[in-house]
């Protein structure tokens, strides 16, 4: 017989938009035109930069009075704020129109943002987007500013030069003329509303449907696509209540209300649904609550983290007597199936950012491929077979319980059951950390290392302490510049790159996190970090 008790709100109802697009001048002419590159454009990217050209070209046909004005500048770039930079360089000009491009990947985000802030302005806006970018911008203009100019050409950083002009110029017109009156505005993507908005189906709202079952909850999940595509277990409010009552917290103090599309912040309350929903028990909530608190920090760029096109993980690890206390596995397959803390903590933290921030595979959700550590990943340092101190001593002190989260891949197999002495096997760690294809090459971050008990009891034994480690490691994750100028993605170092230095994986030896994880045998893991800062936090005990 089903369960009748009221079922909490684990997603939270998306407000309708106050804002509106801005009032369109009749024409052009005799008006500044800002046509923004948001370094896509750039020729480091490709030959894309022939679409501001016949955009450019365009509009002088169509007004010839206008004024059409440059910019480049990286919304990803260094500096406190990119985007208020951004903002403050197109607002000098005091335009009448601004067309940005490209929202393609990474960079999408907060150029949809500064289309919106344009926009409250005042400021006809354009924005050109690229797969998948252009399924982030309309998934964000539905919610927030329906009828938001998106043009998407089919285009990428291997386009010829001549393909993307034609592209552009198939579309060019629909640039131009979303900028005046005469607007045919392109589709900002208000088909994409269904469970975006608060139509969300009855099942999950918990409005009037007191006899929900699982399995009928589990359909309605799936029907708008948001969950993970695994069964959960629905949210009533009963045991919503027994995960708040373990952290003493309001449930309705706002803990983050920054995720994108949806505008929706995320509570105490809408954490513990969601943790719920994962399957988690409630004496794990605490642990639940640090980590997402820990995924707060600036640092961490949250909001960016969880729609971006790499295919990460938010990792977790768990460092102090609590998580023996807890049963949270650090030993023998800590990463892998059978641990259901391990498992429902992981989960909680992304089923939060799914549901609450409406970030759908294909729409907000800019993963190429995604990662099955978007599902779960979260391990506890294993401190009885560990030779050192622990993450929690380094950092708090013995009895302290800590919470480190870093968005990283999932962690990478570096094997050796040769060698007996530190150095081949940190050789081998250093060739998976310093990767082509890692993110960590071009921008550095803190990088996580889950040495498995016999690497770490060798290690120890020839008399290496951790900082030995990082110091070793430091010295050997590096990689000429002249092998990296050019190749993968563009670097964000903040500095001139000289060709003939060596380009580390991290700032410096420090930012190697050396933890011991995981049972016997010859493989210890690299997790290889996708940009952003660590943060840890101490559990707090009541």
């Amino acid at each position: 017989m089903p369960n009748t008790e009221k079922l909490a709100d684990a997603f939270g109802k998306i407000a309708p938009s106050e804002q509106t697009l801005a009032a369109r001048p009749a024409d052009l002419n005799g008006r500044a035109v800002v046509l923004f590159n948001n370094s896509k454009l750039d020729p480091e990217w490709g030959e894309l930069g022939v679409i501001f050209e016949v955009v450019e070209q365009a509009l002088r046909s169509k007004h010839p009075g206008a004024k059409p004005v440059g910019i480049s500048l990286d919304l990803l770039g260094p500096g406190k704020d990119p985007l208020g930079a951004g903002f403050d360089a197109v607002m000098a000009h005091r335009p009448a129109a601004v067309v940005l491009a490209l929202a393609d990947i990474g960079v999408s985000q907060r150029t949809v943002a500064l289309a919106l802030r344009l926009e409250a302005r005042g400021i006809a806006t354009c924005i050109i987007a690229a797969p998948p970018g252009g399924g982030f911008a309309r998934a964000v203009s539905a919610i927030q500013l329906p009828g938001l100019p998106i043009v998407e050409l089919a285009v990428s950083n291997t386009t010829p030069r001549e393909s993307a002009s034609a592209l552009a110029s198939h579309e060019v017109g629909r640039i131009i003329d979303s900028l005046t009156r005469d607007a045919a505005a392109s589709s900002s993507g208000d088909t994409l509303g269904t469970g975006l908005g608060t139509g969300l189906p009855d099942p999950l709202t918990g409005a009037g449907n007191a006899s929900t079952t699982a399995e009928q909850y589990y359909e309605a999940l799936t029907t708008v696509r948001l969950g993970d595509g695994l069964p959960v277990i629905p949210p009533r409010q009963q045991a919503v209540n027994a995960m708040v009552d373990t952290v003493g917290r309001a449930p309705e103090e706002v803990l983050f209300a920054g995720l994108v599309p949806s505008g929706v912040p995320v509570t105490v309350e809408r954490l513990a649904a969601n943790a719920v929903m994962a399957g988690c028990k409630p004496e794990w909530f605490p642990v639940v609550l640090t980590a997402f608190e820990a995924m707060t920090a600036p640092g961490y760029r949250l909001a960016q983290a969880a729609i971006t096109t790499h295919p990460g993980a938010n990792l977790v690890m768990v460092s102090g007597p609590l998580a023996d206390a807890l049963g949270i596995s650090g030993g023998a397959g800590c990463l892998g199936p059978g641990h259901r803390a391990n498992l429902t903590i992981g989960r909680a933290l992304n089923l939060t950012l799914t549901n609450v921030g409406r970030i759908r595979p294909g729409e907000a959700d800019l993963g190429s491929f995604g990662s099955i550590g978007e599902i779960a990943c979260c391990f506890a340092e294993n401190r009885a077979a560990s030779p050192w101190s622990g993450f929690n001593e380094d950092h708090y002190d013995g009895d302290a319980t800590c919470v480190l989260v870093h968005r990283t891949e999932f962690p990478h197999a570096a094997v050796d059951t040769l060698s007996t002495r530190p150095e081949p096997i940190l050789d081998i760690i250093a060739s998976v950390a310093a990767t082509f294809g890692g993110n960590s090459l071009y921008n550095p971050a803190e990088l996580v290392l889950l040495l498995n008990p016999e690497h770490a009891r060798l290690m120890a034994g020839c008399g290496w302490f951790k900082q030995d480690v990082r110091n070793y490691l430091f010295s050997k994750m590096q990689i000429p510049a002249s092998k990296v100028i050019g190749r993968g993605i563009g670097s964000n170092r903040g500095r001139p790159i000289d060709p003939k230095e060596m380009l580390s994986v991290v700032d410096n030896a420090d930012d190697i996190i050396v933890t011991v994880a995981g049972g016997p045998g010859p493989h210890s893991m690299v997790a290889v970090p996708w940009g952003a800062r660590l943060s840890h936090r101490k559990i707090p005990v009541h």
